[in-house]
């Protein structure tokens, strides 16, 4: 795709209904290393079905700080320009499959074309043109652990979860998984019931990393497959162990490098999740020297897949030579430079550390004097000079932390991380996308939708923007004349010429019984087009599936109309919809595809406005849960009429009580009365529908009931 949708709404409007338990208090190094632990845990989810259905806990996150400097980090990048949202309508229960794959332009950086393969040129990641290419995505974890699926689609369908992701401009995610989990036969922690997800159903878990991989491709993202785990409980120090040998390890990559040989934006393998303990660098010991361990592999794969790049994480320790006393697990690469990872293709090695910040654990550097300067150093000695050497590109494959302020050393720490990220032009994959990342949380807070503003805002300005270059398109294709077949007759009054619309459609996906196609329809012109339609024939073939778009047939003649958030057009902007239908012949192709503008700003001159009665809204309440200091409730704005509202407002009061949390809304107060003005994406409620909100607040005395509650239309 060739622009970006700038004015996309995200309608969607759960009540969350599951919060996370308490975070766990950090463990020590010692208690970590005894328990055998990975530093960044995780919060286990109950596997009953009835969880996702549970009733909101009192033990929520702290709300995030509103301070000041946060709303100045809002208007910097409202002058930047670069606050663009992304996101897609999903109608689950009519079955609709929604996928993209257009970028989104996260910052005043030119949006990049890539075309696969990646391989390495010096200290650069480029593509098989040449040119540069840096990744910076996210961990979206869960595969690796004992429910064998991503995390979060207890909440969420996978395809809107991935769309966000694409939306807020990530161009890659990295992947982890278990060698036990992949030898599975089920998985667990998808709720079906909530109407989504339901590719997933019946399927292994290697099948569902079959379907996130072929949706990130359709949404335009990258995978980088990560071997996190052996078995689905912890992280080992070496390669090999918790019933597991090394030639469980490498053959489990060979399968994945041969499954997904042709599948173009798988990129790579992280080889090892986090070395540490006994695994050295350097030190010639065939039994923990993880550099070698590493060569053995990366070359295994090679040989099936030599497409792929090689991302190689550091140790921890045990490298001959090495200047720094204590490194994170992963994240000593000191011994690159004198013992360097020979492959049968030099052009493939990425080396990857790890770094985290005092909330994962308070390392003795970060009590320095000369904190936060020190750090700089660090990472030199540690990985950086492998990039400013020219040795080979550094990638780094997480860090993350729950703070990002400038008072706290978590804060302190991450923001000069994220300054020498931009500085020095790396690659990094932030941790996590997951909330229920004990000690650093997630990009998501614990209703698994609602960014987290302040990470997303340090994030925003080191995001580019991307989009693939392997999916086969056809020319442009002039518009045609309207049909009369197609209810559109040219015999009627002269209207005021239209803007000429380009379109252009791509095959995403052909199989035996069926296929997948995306239509993008183009303004090339300096005037706005307030609606439009595409119109075609296809013979034999049924459209089963749609997204963006509405599609009717008369016969053999088509004509796709947008929903109501994409009906408008901007000057140099486009539109994308499409459809997956099902064969019934050999002659499937489409036929005679033109885009057609119906309305633009030639026909919305100045003109007075007529003023309506607006809509008369109803709003209902319900107390989700009440417990001795606090309680949480939802409300449900009503549209009992014929007439679509675009905005609104709920108005109530609320004597002995603080919000303290709140979702799908903008809650103001003035003393004890409150008004609730919806986020942007839930500006408009269509006739008959609703639009769910709520909050949660601590009680400061018996009369904490909300009063006069109302809502009206503005």
């Amino acid at each position: 795709m060739f622009n970006v949708f700038q004015d996309l709404l995200l309608p969607i409007s759960h009540i969350p209904s599951l919060l996370l338990r308490r975070m766990r208090k950090p463990l020590t190094e010692a208690q970590q290393r005894a328990e055998g632990r990975w530093h960044k845990g995780f919060i286990p989810m109950p596997k009953a079905s009835a969880w996702a259905r549970s009733p909101l806990s009192k033990d929520l996150s702290p709300p995030l700080q509103n301070n000041t400097q946060e709303r100045r980090r809002k208007v910097r990048g409202l002058r930047r320009g670069i606050c663009f949202l992304l996101a897609f309508l999903l109608s689950l229960v009519m079955g609709v499959d929604w996928a993209t794959d257009l970028p989104v332009a996260a910052t005043n950086n030119p949006i990049i074309t890539v075309t696969f393969p990646l391989s390495t040129e010096g200290a650069k990641i480029v593509d098989a043109t040449g040119k540069p290419v840096i990744l910076r995505g996210v961990n979206w974890f869960g595969i690796e652990t004992e429910m064998h699926a991503p995390h979060g689609l207890w909440k969420r369908d996978y395809k809107e979860m991935l769309a966000q992701i694409k939306g807020l401009g990530y161009n890659m995610i990295r992947l982890p998984y278990a060698v036990k989990s992949l030898r599975a036969p089920e998985v667990t922690g998808i709720d079906y019931s909530i109407g989504a997800n339901a590719e997933l159903e019946g399927k292994s878990p290697l099948q569902v990393m079959d379907m996130i991989i072929q949706e990130a491709d359709r949404q335009g993202l990258m995978i980088l497959l990560d071997s996190h785990r052996l078995n689905d409980e912890r992280i080992p120090e070496l390669w090999y162990g918790d019933g597991f040998t090394e030639a469980d390890w490498i053959d489990t990559w060979k399968v994945l490098a041969r499954r997904y040989k042709n599948q173009l934006n798988v990129i790579g393998a992280d080889l090892k999740n986090e070395p540490h303990g006994r695994a050295s660098w350097g030190t010639g010991d065939l039994e923990t020297d993880w550099r070698l361990a590493a060569e053995r592999a990366g070359n295994a794969i090679l040989e099936i897949n030599p497409d792929w790049l090689m991302v190689v994480e550091g140790v921890e320790n045990n490298v001959p030579g090495q200047q720094l006393d204590i490194h994170w697990m992963g994240a000593n690469l000191e011994g690159v430079e004198r013992f360097p990872v020979r492959l049968s293709r030099p052009n493939k090695v990425v080396y990857s550390p790890h770094e985290y910040g005092p909330g994962v654990f308070d390392q003795p550097w970060f009590s320095e004097p000369s904190f936060p300067q020190n750090l700089t150093r660090r990472w030199e000695i540690g990985w950086n000079y492998i990039a400013r050497k020219g040795i080979a590109p550094v990638f780094i494959g997480e860090f993350g932390g729950r703070q990002v302020d400038s008072q706290s050393k978590e804060g302190v720490w991450q923001q000069k991380l994220v300054n020498f990220v931009q500085k020095e032009d790396l690659g990094f994959a932030y941790w996590s996308w997951n909330p229920n990342s004990d000690d650093t949380g997630g990009l998501l807070k614990d209703d698994w939708l609602t960014v987290q503003e302040p990470k997303q805002d340090l994030l925003q300005e080191v995001l580019i923007a991307t989009r693939f270059a392997h999916k086969p398109a056809m020319a442009f294709i002039p518009d045609i004349k309207p049909s009369p077949s197609l209810g559109m007759n040219p015999t009627l009054k002269p209207r005021p010429r239209q803007p000429e619309l380009k379109v252009t459609s791509t095959m995403r996906s052909d199989w035996q019984d069926g296929f997948c196609m995306s239509i993008e329809v183009i303004n090339p012109t300096d005037q706005a087009v307030r609606d439009w339609q595409v119109q075609f024939q296809m013979n034999q073939a049924t459209i089963s599936q749609t997204w963006n778009g509405n599609f009717k047939a008369q016969g053999s003649e088509y004509v796709g109309k947008p929903l109501d958030w994409g009906r408008a057009i901007a000057p140099g902007k486009s539109r994308e919809l499409g459809f997956c239908a099902n064969k019934q012949g050999s002659d499937y192709q489409l036929r005679e595809l033109s885009a057609v503008a119906v309305r633009s700003d030639a026909e919305f001159p100045p003109s007075v406005r007529i003023p309506t009665t607006p809509p008369q809204l109803k709003v209902m309440s319900n107390l989700q849960s009440d417990w001795q200091e606090g309680f949480c409730m939802s409300l449900a704005v009503i549209n009992p009429t014929d007439n679509k509202v675009r905005d609104w407002q709920v108005q109530f009061q609320m004597n002995q009580a603080a919000i303290n949390q709140s979702w799908n809304g903008n809650f103001q107060q003035k003393g004890s009365r409150y008004i609730v003005t919806p986020m942007d994406w839930g500006r408009v409620i269509e006739p008959g529908q609703k639009h769910d909100l709520g909050f949660c607040a601590n009680k400061q005395g018996s009369d904490y009931q909300p009063q006069q509650l109302m809502a009206s239309s503005r």
